[in-house]
């Protein structure tokens, strides 16, 4: 389960396009993960594309360094935000931003991660109808 194959890299572009035009986001600094329901041409739970901004690392290798931090986060982590998912027979793809400005160590990305994989839980898991009773008579 600790893989990223290529099945679960979101590379189809309309897709994409679908994902950002589309999608809900969630800001976790300096990490912004946009996310939609969709109808994927493999059986994966998700697939999830990764990118940083040429306009703040104009160096391809912090970039790539970069991305590289973020797909490891993401290969030990990604159980946490697969398994919702899963439970409730969905697709989605899902596009993770760097949004920062200097290079973050690995252990400041992985804890972001997690931080978003979290709120990602909590905004996707469904209502229930117990709980929306309570709010409206308090």
């Amino acid at each position: 389960m600790n893989t990223f194959s290529k099945h679960e890299r979101l590379s189809h572009e309309r897709l994409i396009a679908r994902t950002f035009s589309e999608g809900k986001s969630i800001k976790r600094f300096p990490f912004i993960l946009i996310y939609s329901e969709a109808k994927l041409r493999v059986d994966v739970p998700a697939q999830v594309m990764m990118s940083v901004g040429k306009r703040r690392f104009k160096k391809a290798v912090d970039r790539n360094r970069i991305k590289r931090l973020m797909r490891e986060a993401w290969r030990l982590n990604k159980s946490s935000f697969l398994e919702p998912i899963a439970k409730q027979n969905k697709q989605m793809s899902i596009i993770l931003l760097y949004v920062g400005n200097k290079i973050v160590t690995f252990e400041e990305t992985e804890s972001k991660i997690k931080e978003l994989a979290l709120r990602f839980e909590k905004e996707i898991e469904p209502n229930d109808p117990k709980h929306e009773e309570i709010k409206q008579e308090n």
